[in-house]
């Protein structure tokens, strides 16, 4: 069907014509994202079937996963051309002249922390916290968990720092050699201190990777188009490039400012040590102090440490920790400060991870835990609960672009008073940015996240033999006598047995340890 110009000079366009022109430009950018994760994917896909040997577990998740961060990227770079960088851009053009040093240094500085506080990549730095163990690097735990909140507002005070540096150095022609020339080296200098310190060794690298970060597409592209808008206003047309540059110091100075941080909060905490020892009366404070509460440090022990240290908890007394585990079963607000607020969080932790002593005292019954070990057990993967995905995703996308895109409009309307250029595709932008930085994040919480800890977790089996734990199964009614026996020529003995899969059969090792006698599993 042809086009129809109506009364009022707008073109008239059937749904078909639409698409017919849509597609081609959206394909252009989803064509564009693809080739930008292409080759990571690739890598680690082929790295981990090939190279290691080991199939990818939980593919289809991960397969799932990966189109959002494409679809989320795509997404979100169209938001940030349409929407993010028209206004600052126009900023940036506006700003010298209507206002003087002191008010475009303040904006600099906000727009610094605003543009950190909406890269991707901070709801992944904040997600790595989960990984690193208490005992370990006690510090980098207490920043990454508790003072996560305190890590993210130090990243934004060295990136509003180093846009101020910048905009003065737009502004009076300054070289950017100086900058590096002082700023590096002490950087080097701090971090080759901080490796001699047990704590601050571990954050030394959390520092580094935090002026990684910086770099993302939502800080570059707005800071660029700030300090370009400003330097065809204040500076003279050969100087066009002096524009460049300050996403330099944008990766250096938050070097300084986490540094910092972990200077300040090292004397809160206890060095490293074994596990044990770290929830034992002696060090029971400061381990507390590691975490939001004393109910959420035993938990966080009984879901990860050994039962020995969970006993250092109870300074060795058997009956008073079985005590407060029966206390839990019966008291559900207590259970929910140590083990959150899923109902069955008790159950599932004493099936998969506790002893027999504590699954009795939760079950009641060896009959009843032996049903709900081979219940929860035979769950190979964990349900998704798509709706809490959804919702905390999209929630911390509207909350990191929403507040940056208010504050532009602020500075544009009542600040310069000027007039918001092209709104209705700066509002779709805007929208397009929250969809999306929602849809990447999921994406890399069950796609790109996901692979590479997969790649990463199973790197050391190239050197040494590790428990592949995605790949484990259960098996029910496990007789010990089709244990076998083999012997090397040097004498030594292992043990092992067959296991049935579909029309082969598999040899697997037998672990004494994972066999539980009482559940036949």
């Amino acid at each position: 069907m042809a086009t129809q110009q109506q009364a009022g000079g707008k073109i008239k366009t059937s749904f078909k014509q639409k698409l017919n022109i849509l597609t081609p430009y959206v394909k252009t950018r989803v064509m564009d994202q693809i080739k930008a994760v292409a080759l990571i994917i690739t890598y680690l896909i082929l790295f981990q079937t090939l190279i290691l040997g080991i199939p990818i577990a939980q593919a289809a998740v991960i397969a799932i996963g990966l189109s959002l961060v494409i679809g989320g990227l795509t997404f979100f770079m169209e938001g940030l051309m349409l929407g993010l960088m028209p206004l600052g851009e126009t900023i940036g053009l506006k700003l010298p002249q209507k206002s003087k040093l002191p008010v475009i240094l303040i904006f600099s500085f906000i727009l610094g922390v605003g543009a950190t506080l909406a890269e991707p990549a901070i709801g992944v730095l904040k997600a790595a916290g989960s990984s690193v163990k208490a005992w370990d690097a006690p510090l980098l735990f207490l920043i990454l968990n508790k003072y996560s909140s305190y890590l993210i507002m130090a990243v934004g005070l060295g990136v509003g720092l180093s846009v101020i540096a910048g905009m003065l150095r737009f502004l009076y022609s300054w070289s950017l050699k100086p900058f590096l020339y002082i700023t590096a080296p002490i950087a080097i200098a701090i971090s080759v201190w901080a490796y001699f310190d047990a704590n601050l060794i571990y954050v030394t690298g959390l520092a580094w990777d935090c002026g990684g970060v910086t770099t993302g597409p939502v800080t570059v592209p707005l800071v660029l188009a700030l300090g370009i808008g400003i330097c065809r206003i204040v500076g003279s047309a050969d100087k066009g490039a002096s524009g460049f540059g300050v996403v330099t110091l944008a990766s250096i100075f938050p070097i300084f400012t986490v540094m910092g941080l972990g200077i300040i909060l090292m004397g809160q905490v206890p060095q490293p040590m074994n596990e044990t020892e770290f929830f034992s009366a002696k060090n029971r404070q400061a381990a507390t102090s590691l975490f939001n509460s004393k109910d959420a440090m035993i938990g966080y022990a009984f879901l990860n440490a050994s039962p020995e240290s969970q006993l250092s908890l109870f300074d060795g007394n058997k009956e008073n920790m079985l005590g407060f585990i029966k206390n839990l079963n019966a008291d559900k607000a207590a259970r929910q400060k140590v083990f959150g607020p899923k109902e069955d969080a008790l159950e599932k932790w004493a099936a998969l991870q506790g002893t027999k002593e504590q699954q009795l005292i939760v079950f009641g019954t060896l009959q009843k835990a032996r049903s709900s070990v081979a219940a929860y057990s035979s769950v190979v993967t964990e349900r998704l609960d798509i709706f809490d995905i959804l919702s905390r995703n999209t929630k911390a996308a509207a909350q990191a672009i929403i507040p940056l895109s208010l504050f532009f409009m602020i500075v544009l309307v009542l600040l310069l008073r000027e007039r918001l250029p092209r709104a209705d595709e700066i509002m779709i932008g805007l929208v397009f940015a929250v969809i999306g930085m929602g849809l990447f994040n999921i994406g890399i919480e069950l796609g790109l996240g996901k692979l590479g800890n997969q790649v990463g977790s199973k790197v050391p089996s190239s050197f040494k033999s590790i428990e592949l734990t995605e790949q484990q199964k259960n098996i029910n009614n496990f007789d010990p006598k089709v244990v076998q026996t083999s012997v090397t020529q040097d004498g030594k003995k292992s043990t092992f047995f067959y296991v049935k899969d579909k029309n082969s059969y598999q040899q697997i090792p037998f672990n004494r340890k994972q066999y539980n006698p009482d559940t036949k599993q």
